[in-house]
């Protein structure tokens, strides 16, 4: 008996332990990358681009999430492998470019790959006006060929020049017809230059940046305006709803300023919003009627991404600076991993007691009176009652979760988890208050069963408590339930590891002996 409970005590001792240790693992947070595009009337899109572990050899991963206008809440729609370097909303769609120079389009529910360009091939950045996607691609060799009836000659000409034998990749600029890309014309920009791109009213404009150089921003293929700004670090260019097209260039130390480009919205210098500090991600864009600010910030030792609105024409900002609502990425969420280490704690210390079980549980199976197990239909009703406040839970969660958004990805939301977890606290609770007061939960009230021990006797307080307690098995590893089928005596893992059955209330636990 002395052993037994040395056991216990290490077992509850290692369930107090591990939640711990496995939160001083999660200690960590990395400020992602940030792009941010505008959808119109639809919202906004951003991609987070960050490491999906502390290590710093660890592999890359962008997280893509749509946020609606009216709405504050953003939702994830797709995780994608490595960096994305460039967006452009399409449509209903969102074209995404990642580093090695692959494209897909993505939307809520979906997402397909682009058309390919020829080998070696890659696209830098995307632009959309609405009605046309555009793109600046280093292209290597000749470009698919175009159909004759809608080619024109000029089109004709720009691909004789692009199948042109040349040792050095060309830099194009490209048009997304039905058919594929088409060149509309060479570019005269370094290939290993930075670029960012914008479009607006079937016009195309493109940004072109080198280290310590000013900043050239193109319309078309044609040189429009140099901006001498050799100490910005970050820039994008921005189409406005009335067309205009402005240059937000930063240095690593402040919000930036506003070059006008074409006519429309004025310029000028954004103020800092409270918590901006240096060297972090941040990015612009406009939507809404609002520029806005986004960039990344370490709040409790967790990565989180800000927001600060300004008025377009005065840029002055607008409201306070307020933090992004999103669920968690992948690996950061502290309730999942103590919750992880709970049900982790809670098998190792069902098979220490179950260990201790196995001699009086082999022995009785050897008896010819053994108590008799309630039959298999009135254990799964018993179960179901009492697991109704679950159900009913996971029922309004799913009429409220919108209908694009994947159930796997919406339980991450930390709202989500938290009623969830409430959830399945109000479960165990209920089922253990009942138990341990009135012998058998509401479900066995209803169906008639109650618990009793290996002689059949009325079990103890502690291994009603315990075998409750160790419900968050089957919460958490469904198929665990299954063990109540396959099991000679239909235990539970809590029944195995606290030494239980659950007989008919109204029959003798123990049938009397054969004469």
């Amino acid at each position: 008996m002395k052993s037994i409970k040395i056991a216990t005590i290490r077992a509850c001792l290692y369930l107090a332990f591990l939640p711990c240790l496995l939160l001083a693992s999660q200690a960590w947070a990395v400020p992602p990358e940030l792009i941010v595009k505008s959808a119109g009337d639809t919202g906004l899109w951003m991609a987070q681009v960050q490491p999906e572990s502390p290590d710093a050899s660890a592999k890359l991963t962008t997280i893509i999430r749509l946020r609606a206008t009216t709405g504050e809440r953003w939702n994830e729609v797709a995780r994608l492998p490595g960096r994305t370097t460039s967006m452009a909303v399409h449509g209903s769609q969102l074209a995404v470019v990642q580093e090695s120079g692959d494209w897909s389009l993505i939307w809520p529910g979906g997402s397909a790959l682009g058309p390919s360009l020829p080998t070696q091939s890659r696209l830098l950045s995307l632009a959309s006006d609405g009605n046309s996607l555009w793109a600046i691609a280093s292209i290597v060799g000749a470009l698919p060929s175009t159909q004759p009836s809608t080619t024109s000659t000029t089109q004709v000409n720009v691909e004789k020049e692009v199948a042109s034998s040349q040792p050095a990749p060309r830099i194009m600029l490209l048009r997304l017809a039905p058919f594929g890309w088409t060149a509309v014309g060479r570019i005269n920009i370094p290939a290993d230059a930075a670029v960012q791109m914008a479009a607006s009213r079937e016009r195309v404009y493109t940004a072109v940046k080198q280290p310590g150089q000013p900043t050239q921003v193109y319309n078309g293929t044609e040189p429009l305006v140099m901006v001498k700004n050799p100490l910005a670090t970050r820039f994008t260019l921005l189409s406005a709803d009335d067309g205009s097209i402005l240059l937000w260039t930063a240095k690593e130390t402040d919000a930036g300023e506003l070059i006008r480009i074409t006519s429309g919205l004025p310029g000028g210098t954004l103020e800092n919003p409270s918590g901006l500090a240096g060297g972090v991600p941040r990015t612009v864009e406009i939507s809404a009627g609002r520029l806005r600010l986004f960039f990344s910030q370490i709040v409790n030792g967790k990565s989180a991404v800000m927001e600060q609105k300004y008025d377009l024409k005065t840029l002055a900002k607008v409201d306070s600076t307020n933090e992004l609502i999103f669920p968690q990425p992948h690996g950061e969420s502290k309730y999942q991993n103590i919750f992880s280490a709970v049900v982790l704690a809670a098998m190792v210390f069902a098979m220490i007691a179950s260990f201790q079980h196995r001699r009086s549980l082999r022995d009785l199976l050897l008896k010819a009176d053994h108590p008799i197990p309630a039959p298999l239909g009135a254990r799964l009703a018993a179960g179901a009652i009492d697991l109704l406040p679950m159900v009913a839970t996971m029922f309004a969660i799913y009429l409220f979760v919108p209908v694009d958004i994947d159930p796997a990805i919406a339980v991450q939301d930390p709202r989500v988890e938290a009623v969830i977890g409430l959830a399945m606290g109000v479960y165990i609770l209920h089922t253990t208050l009942a138990e341990a007061i009135f012998g058998r939960s509401v479900g066995k009230m209803l169906v008639g069963l109650k618990v009793v021990d290996f002689q059949g006797k009325p079990a103890s307080l502690g291994s009603r408590v315990a075998r409750n307690l160790l419900r968050i098995i089957e919460l958490s590893i469904p198929p665990m339930a299954g063990l109540i089928i396959v099991s000679p005596l239909r235990q539970r893992a809590g029944d195995i590891a606290a030494g239980t059955l659950v007989v008919r209330a109204k029959e003798p636990a123990v049938p009397p002996p054969l004469p």
